[in-house]
């Protein structure tokens, strides 16, 4: 059958006290907006908090998402995710040029939307357009701080390991998170670690305290809009598994952002000035480091 019915047009304060969802099946193939929740409301704030959706199983026509199809098209608000977790989920878009997200398919939010201490894991996530670890598609003004995307299988024509396409215009920036170990699918897909593709420019990019460690032809953005210039602060990629930074890096990268090696990538003192007391855990010889 099609599975649990989406919620429509979510607004408020939805704060989940820590509790998961378990084995949520949507099968909705002539439906667009899917997700637990179908749209999110034009003109009033959102809050989604303290939340786990795990072992999901979403399928829609486009705009699929973990927790929401879609965002709307014109927002007076903000949208707030805190401490929301999507793991061990598949989550699919089978339209032509369909998008699709680990949290959100596709947000026409023109305000500012943020994710703190949020985790993307383990997720298999496919479209025929724009795929990310966290959002398909993005047009408004973001931020993620605290978040990271690991062990994610993307698979569409742009692909990322937090945004697939973004065509924000507002400021967006990164702060204390990492993408790791992304699997691309489709090779002759645009791949980026943080964003496959920057589509538009925005009035002010940075990316702080981050790093990015997976197979793909740029560590950060797969393909970059001319022009944008983004601040990199004290950030860092596994230059033996990727091209760069980003496509023509020379025209795009202001600030810090270095290339190490496997092995370097797995030493502590390669990260210059990051808190390994408050905000990180170190490397080991196993993993990378990994937030507290």
């Amino acid at each position: 059958g099609e599975g649990f019915l989406p919620i429509p047009n979510f607004f408020g304060y939805f704060d989940g006290k820590g509790h998961r969802i378990t084995h949520i099946y949507i099968h909705r193939t002539d439906t667009i907006g899917i997700g637990i929740f179908s749209f999110i409301g034009a003109t009033q704030d959102a809050t989604i908090k303290n939340l786990v959706i795990d072992d999901a199983n979403i399928t829609g026509k486009d705009y699929v998402g973990g927790l929401i199809g879609g965002g709307a098209t014109v927002m007076a608000g903000k949208l707030i995710f805190y401490n929301v977790s999507v793991v061990n989920s598949t989550i699919s878009a089978t339209g032509s040029n369909s998008i699709a997200g680990g949290f959100i398919g596709k947000n026409n939010r023109n305000t500012n939307i943020t994710f703190e201490h949020c985790i993307t894991d383990n997720n298999n996530i496919t479209s025929l357009g724009s795929v990310g670890g966290i959002i398909g598609q993005q047009t408004g003004a973001y931020t993620f701080k605290y978040t990271y995307a690991n062990n994610i299988t993307l698979s569409g024509n742009i692909q990322g390991g937090f945004i697939g396409y973004d065509t924000a215009s507002g400021d967006w920036s990164f702060s204390y998170c990492y993408a790791n170990n992304i699997i691309i699918k489709k090779d002759n897909g645009i791949q980026g670690g943080f964003i496959g593709k920057e589509g538009t420019l925005a009035k002010v990019a940075s990316i702080n305290n981050c790093y990015t460690n997976l197979n793909a032809q740029y560590g950060y953005i797969g393909d970059m809009q001319l022009g944008q210039k983004i601040i990199f602060n004290n950030c860092y990629y596994n230059k033996d598994t990727t091209n760069g930074v980003v496509n023509n890096e020379s025209n795009f990268i202001q600030g810090t952002v270095y290339g190490k090696t496997t092995s370097e990538m797995h030493q502590q003192l390669t990260y210059v000035d990051w808190d390994f007391a408050h905000t990180w855990y170190p490397p080991t010889q196993d993993k990378l480091p990994t937030l507290r």
